[in-house]
């Protein structure tokens, strides 16, 4: 927040894999940066602060996916450590 504007959000969420050694993964979900405030470091602070989280929690990746659309998103996730993946993501939209 800046003068009592939010300026970012995200959501990191822990999860306890069942399969291999059973080690947990923080699943990445809903960066929004105010346009206003993009290109000022607010993700980079705060994907900084889910990176402490998912660490301190044994977390051995942090994963998100990101619309194809969004290159700039992806230069930032780049920059911040994250790679390119081959795998392929799947989504079903479920009604109310």
């Amino acid at each position: 927040r800046e003068d009592g504007r939010l300026l970012g959000t995200m959501m990191g969420i822990v999860c306890y894999d069942l399969t291999g050694h059973c080690h947990p993964f923080m699943v990445v979900e809903n960066v929004v940066t105010d346009q206003a405030a993009r290109g000022r470091g607010v993700a980079r602070a705060l994907m900084a602060h889910l990176e402490e989280i998912a660490r301190s929690q044994h977390c051995t990746c942090m994963m998100l996916c990101s619309g194809s659309e969004r290159t700039g998103a992806h230069e930032m996730y780049r920059k911040l450590g994250f790679s390119d993946t081959i795998t392929k993501g799947f989504k079903k939209m479920l009604e109310e």
